[in-house]
Parts: structure tokens; C-alpha cells; sequence
């Protein structure tokens, strides 16, 4: 690759580096397209690799959907239970004794424990309402559903033992609504002595503690909080206690509240660091406090592994890294993911310990072949995880190809962790750092795969079909020679790990060459861009994105519609090339005709600038006209592949356009030929100025309203 074309693809590419973080998903239409990016997906995220059944709050809720079992008799399970807890008020008001849910059945018969549930469930929908500014208790809304006062006055006519002493668990948690922390805690004292439920007492519990620290005793309520695993409570008590939940740890690493709190900071942490660039309301000063505070969890992270020897040592070494990879200190967070490889804790860890550690290096490592070698096996293990468990994650016979394209788009099949960090690691790391190093075969190859892998493990509709994926925005910034170079790899690979790539990527022959003419057309190459646009099908023409845009002849002035939308690129190419070719003429009407064209078709197809003055300042907009979609496949240069690349070349064959049409002007000899073109340029009264003697002078004098008058004296002067 000469010196040149490297140094053009490095510019070009850094383009990419910021437009790749604004991909796939949503549709390439003039008014979008908008776009879920590759640093959108977090990658520190040890999630279900840890946070499982020994969850405390999920044990609470569970033991009382066990109790209800129990009070309810044989053949009740806890999923009969749970399904009738997620009714709200106006379901549990239409309970049928015929439904297949048993529980359901049985609470038609049961006075006192379906008067209890529709309660709770009235009390639990007001409080949610209470949450919000504009609630009003008086609302017509609610007019009906009892106050948080009129459900605390009904809870306590009960007996504590009554329903298990739930009546309780409703009066404490009426009062902690209302604020009433001393009335609570004296009520408490009062009847906890009759609750003989455990699963009860455990839901009461929490209340118990909050209200406590309302009233003072804050750090005996903080330690209750962390011991009960309660993450928003403790959170909240540490945060008005000035305090940070990382420096107890040393005490009891192996509590869970601990899982919960490092997988939570981890992710909003990978979330705000990722986009701070993108958010111009973060300044310096926030993000310096983000790092400070990052680098004081880390240390508490190493201060609990060098202390404490906790059992799920290797969660610590992770959270570690991946604090350590935010600081830049990439070296130290690949030592500490071999650790947490090497240390006892959850095997399901394992794996997400050893994407963490591809993240790193993708991201960090020198790009020599020690890089390339990591980044293949990378790859080949995210491939197999993701092709592994994708079955599990979602049942691909119940969804035809469209059907699992919309739930891509709207229900974020993103949560699907090893899908996301295929896309992740390759686009958003690996692909612009190969990109800007001039790697842009290899860049295009991994983004490819990585975006259509999972694509054909689902038989999904490839998003390589529209124009809002990190292969198109890569290739469509890059130079035609690179696209070329690269589709001559595709068509022989030049070893094995390429032809993994070629197998996964989407290589529609028809997509390729569209794209290679188009950029052709840019580049003003009109006889390649024949070449390659004479190929596309006419099926194909008919399927793309732009094809509803598609109106006006581009090789006329004025608007005159396009007599077929087939082969549009194509005609317009031979067109312009014709208009070259005539510029090659020794005769002077016809170059300057050819240049005429030209000028046309150039400024036809390109954007143009418009300028507007006010009291506010001046703006510049970038404005389409009706043939956009010769160049470009949204209308909009915002969210266009090539961006701010585009803009700057459209502006200089505008320029051109500009000194063509003059240059044709001055070239002309036959006047009638050159007025004529005047006229089609609109260019009225320079005809009547500079060549009053010809036809096309006197017609438009004489049928223009606004040219009669000074037609006439214009006649008059040339009299005299």
C-alpha cells in the first residue's frame, strides 16, 4: 500500500472511530436514522455469573410465597402464588372460580386472605402514585383505592396473628410511608412479640431498620442494611451518612450485598465513562471525580484481597481489572484477570473474566502479530459462546426472520451478554484501531462477522440490507481503492482465519458493488463507476432504502421527473461520463456543452449551502437537493457515512460546478447553442443581456411577465 493511501485512510479513518459509536439499530430513512453503538453495551458485568439464588431479598420473597403455600394447603406451588401477587387491584376484582390458577380458585373462598391481598395490593399502588410530583390523594384517579391513612386504620383493627401477622407487615409499611418513624417503632415493639411467621417477621423486618435510621441510630441501621443484603437501603444510608459502602468491606467481603454493589458500580461505571466524550455538559472536573473515585474502589479491592483471603476471591480481582482498565493502567488489569483465572470463586466467572481480559487487550495491546494472534482467538471464543447459549436465551422457533429483526430492534436482545460483547470488543475496540493503522481489509473483515454472526445462527434478516451498521459507516469512509482491496480478499481469502471471517459476514455481491459505484460517483470516476454499477440487479435496486427517494432526473437544471427509477446511479454515470468525454472534443460548442452537463449532474448530486443572517448570528446549513440519493443513502450528511468528509468534497464540486458552468460560457461560439443553455440553467436574463440577437432571447422577453419591460429596453438601448 503506497504511503499515500495509507496516509488517506488514517485521515478517514479517525472518522470512523467517532461514527462507529453510533450504530445499529433503527432505519436508514431521511429523518433518522438513530442508532444503539457498539460503547453502549457494557462489558463489565458479572451479573448472573454471580447474582443467583443466595440473593437475601429474593430468599424473603420467596419464603413468603412458601408461606402462602402453606396456608393455602395441597397442590398450591409458589408460581400459582406469584402469579396472583402480580394482579393489580382491577384483576383481583374479576377472580374467577373457574381459573386454572389454584391459588386464584381458593381465594375465591377465602373472605379474610382475599380482603388482605386486595389491601396490599391497593396500599402498594398508592405509595408507587405517592412517588410521583403530581400526585394528589383526592385525585379522581384514585378517588376510590383507600388513602395510605385508610389502609394503616384497616391494618390495625387486625390482630397481629391474623393472616400470619401480615396485617402488621401492612401497618408498618402504611406508617413508614407517611413518615410516622416513632408511631412505627413503638407499634413494633408492641406486637412483635405475637408474629410467629418467620417469613413475615423477615419482610417486616427491613422497615424496621429504615425506621430506625430515621430516627437517629444511623450506623447500627447502615450495618442492618448491609447484613440483610437490602443494596438501596444501605446505599441510600451511606450516601446521607457522607460515607462509601466499599470501605466496610474489609469487615465481611463475602457478604452478598457486596456482589450486588461491585456488579452495579462496574456497569454504571463502563456506562459513563464510555459515553462521557458524547455529553458536552461533562466537563473535566466530572470526569476527574469519576476516576478519583474509581481508583479509591480499586484499592479497597486490593485491600480486601491482601486482608481478608475472601472466598469468592476471583469476583475481587475482576472488579479490580476492570476499575484498573478504566485508569488506564492496562497492564495491571490483564495481571489481575490471570489472578482471578487462577483463584477460587464461581467457574461461571471464569468465562467472563477471560472476555474481560480480550476487552483489555483489544483495546490496549500494540498492534504486531502477537495483536492479531489475541484477537483471533478472542473472536473464535466469543463465536462459540454466543452460538452455546443463544438457544437457552431465547426460543428462535417462535420468532420467522422479521419477527426476531423487531425484537433486535425494540425489546434489546442486547441483554444477551456474549452477542453484545462480540459487537462491543470488535466494533467499538479492535475495528478503529485497525482502521486508523491503516489495517482496513482486517477492519472490515471482523466487522463484518461481528455484526452478522449472530444473523446467521437465527437465519435473520441481515442488517447489512440497510445502511446503519458499522460495515457500511467503515467502508463508506474509507477510499474506494480500500473497499476494492478488501472485497479481493473476501473473493480469496488469504488464509484460514479469513475465510472464518468471509463465512460469517454478509457478501452480497450487489450490496458490494452499489457501494464501490457510489463511491465512484463521489470520486467523479465515472467509467469504474459504470463498471461496477452495471452489475447491481434490478431486484436489488428496487429493495434498498433509498429507493422511495428516488424522483428527478439529475441531468436537467430544473425538476423533471425521472422517467424510471431503474438503473438510476447507472444513467446518471453514463451520463457524466459522456459529458467528460465530450470535453475531449476539438469542438468548442460541444466541450463546452460536456462542461455544461457536467456542471449540472455535479451540482445536481451534490449538497449545497445556504446561509442565513439574523439578529442571532449567522448559520450555515447543509441543504439536499431532490437527487440525494445518487451519493448518499439518508439525506441528511449528519448521519451519513462519510460526514464531515462528504460535506468537504460536495463543497468542492460545487466549487467546480460553478467554474465549469462559467468556463462553458466563455467557450461557446454558436450564441443560439449558448443561450439555449442559459435558459435551461434559468440563467433568463444573462441570455437577454449577453446574447439579445437569438431566438431563445426573444422568447423568453416575450412569455416571462417579469423580463417584457427590460426586454423592451434593453431592444431600445441596442437601437440607439
Amino acid at each position: 500500500m503506497n504511503n499515500s493511501l495509507t496516509s488517506s485512510i488514517q485521515m478517514k479513518s479517525k472518522l470512523f472511530t467517532v461514527l462507529v459509536s453510533i450504530l445499529f439499530a433503527g432505519h436508514a430513512l431521511a429523518c433518522g436514522p438513530f442508532w444503539t453503538g457498539p460503547k453502549d453495551f457494557v462489558v463489565y458485568k458479572m451479573g448472573e455469573a454471580l447474582i443467583n439464588s443466595c440473593d437475601p431479598e429474593e430468599q424473603r420473597e420467596k419464603a413468603s410465597l412458601e408461606a402462602w403455600c402453606k396456608l393455602a394447603g395441597h397442590g398450591i406451588t409458589t408460581d400459582d402464588v406469584a402469579q396472583v401477587m402480580r394482579y393489580n387491584s382491577n384483576r383481583l376484582n374479576k377472580l374467577s372460580a373457574k381459573s386454572p390458577n389454584p391459588f386464584e380458585r381458593w381465594l375465591c373462598n377465602q373472605e379474610s386472605a382475599y380482603h388482605y391481598i386486595m389491601l396490599a395490593k391497593q396500599c402498594e399502588e398508592v405509595r408507587e402514585a405517592m412517588q410521583d410530583p403530581w400526585y394528589y390523594p383526592d385525585s379522581e384517579e384514585w378517588w376510590e383505592s383507600p388513602t395510605i391513612q385508610e389502609v394503616e386504620s384497616e391494618a390495625l383493627k387486625h390482630e397481629p396473628d391474623e393472616m400470619q401477622g401480615r396485617y402488621v407487615l401492612l401497618a408498618v409499611r402504611s406508617m413508614m410511608s407517611q413518615h410516622h418513624y416513632e408511631q412505627c417503632k413503638q407499634y413494633w415493639d408492641s406486637v412483635q412479640h405475637k408474629i410467629t411467621c418467620k417469613a413475615v417477621r423477615d419482610l417486616i423486618e427491613p422497615n424496621i431498620v429504615g425506621c430506625r435510621f430515621h430516627l437517629g441510630d444511623s450506623t447500627w441501621a447502615l450495618n442492618e442494611f448491609v447484613r440483610l443484603g437490602d443494596v438501596r437501603s444501605a446505599e441510600y444510608c451511606a450516601q446521607k451518612m457522607g460515607l462509601d459502602l466499599f470501605d466496610f468491606a474489609s469487615a465481611n467481603p463475602n457478604l452478598y450485598i457486596y456482589q450486588c454493589l461491585l456488579d452495579n458500580y462496574l456497569q454504571s461505571l463502563d456506562s459513563e465513562m464510555s459515553n462521557i466524550d458524547y455529553y458536552s455538559y461533562y466537563d473535566e472536573e466530572y470526569r476527574d471525580k469519576l476516576l478519583n473515585r474509581c481508583r479509591q474502589r480499586r484499592d479497597a479491592c486490593l485491600k480486601v484481597l491482601q486482608q481478608c483471603r475472601p472466598q469468592n476471591a476471583a469476583m475481587w480481582l475482576y472488579a479490580a481489572a476492570a476499575m484498573s482498565d478504566i485508569l488506564g493502567e492496562w497492564k495491571t488489569a490483564v495481571s489481575l484477570c490471570d489472578q482471578a483465572l487462577k483463584a477460587t470463586g464461581h467457574s461461571s466467572l471464569d468465562e467472563r473474566t477471560r472476555v474481560l481480559r480480550f476487552h483489555i487487550e483489544a483495546k490496549h495491546r500494540p498492534l504486531d502479530r502477537g495483536y492479531d494472534a489475541m484477537l483471533e482467538r478472542g473472536v473464535r471464543m466469543l463465536a462459540a459462546l454466543t452460538s452455546r447459549d443463544l438457544q437457552q436465551f431465547i426460543d428462535l422457533r417462535s420468532f420467522d426472520k422479521y419477527e426476531l429483526r423487531a425484537y433486535y430492534d425494540y425489546h434489546e436482545i442486547a441483554n444477551y451478554y456474549w452477542k453484545d460483547m462480540l459487537y462491543r470488543i470488535i466494533a467499538g475496540e479492535a475495528v478503529p484501531r485497525l482502521a486508523k493503522a491503516g489495517k482496513t481489509t482486517q477492519a472490515l473483515l471482523l466487522c463484518n462477522m461481528a455484526e452478522n454472526y449472530i444473523m446467521h445462527l437465527t437465519d435473520a434478516d441481515s442488517l447489512m440490507r440497510r445502511y446503519d451498521n458499522g460495515t457500511f459507516e467503515l467502508a463508506d469512509s474509507l477510499p474506494v481503492i480500500a473497499v476494492k482491496q478488501y472485497r479481493a480478499v473476501v473473493a480469496h481469502p488469504r488464509n484460514s482465519f479469513e475465510r472464518w471471517l468471509v463465512k460469517w459476514g454478509y457478501n452480497n455481491a450487489d450490496y458490494w458493488n452499489e457501494l464501490i459505484g457510489t463511491q465512484c460517483l463521489r470520486d467523479m470516476n465515472y467509467a469504474e463507476a459504470v463498471t461496477y454499477l452495471s452489475k447491481v440487479s434490478s431486484n436489488y435496486q428496487q429493495s434498498m432504502n433509498i429507493w422511495e427517494y428516488i424522483k428527478y432526473n439529475p441531468m436537467h437544471y430544473r425538476q423533471i421527473k425521472v422517467l424510471s427509477r431503474f438503473n438510476y446511479k447507472l444513467n446518471f454515470a453514463m451520463n457524466m461520463l459522456k459529458a467528460q468525454q465530450s470535453m475531449l472534443s476539438k469542438n468548442a460548442d460541444e466541450r463546452a456543452e460536456g462542461m455544461i452537463r457536467l456542471s449540472i449532474g455535479l451540482e445536481n448530486a451534490n449538497s449545497y449551502r445556504y446561509v442565513e443572517e439574523s439578529e442571532y448570528g449567522t448559520y450555515d446549513y447543509w441543504v439536499h437537493p431532490d437527487c440525494w440519493p445518487l451519493l448518499l443513502y439518508v439525506a441528511s450528511c449528519g448521519y451519513y457515512g462519510a460526514g464531515d468528509y462528504y460535506a468537504h468534497k460536495a463543497e468542492k464540486q460545487l466549487e467546480l460546478s460553478e467554474k465549469l458552468r462559467k468556463q462553458a460560457f466563455d467557450t461557446f461560439t454558436d450564441h443560439e447553442i449558448a443561450a439555449q443553455w442559459m435558459g435551461e440553467c434559468c440563467m433568463f436574463q444573462e441570455v437577454i443581456e449577453r446574447y439579445p440577437e437569438t431566438k431563445a432571447a426573444y422568447f423568453f422577453g416575450t412569455h416571462c411577465d417579469n423580463l417584457k419591460d427590460y426586454y423592451a429596453s434593453i431592444i431600445n438601448n441596442s437601437e440607439h
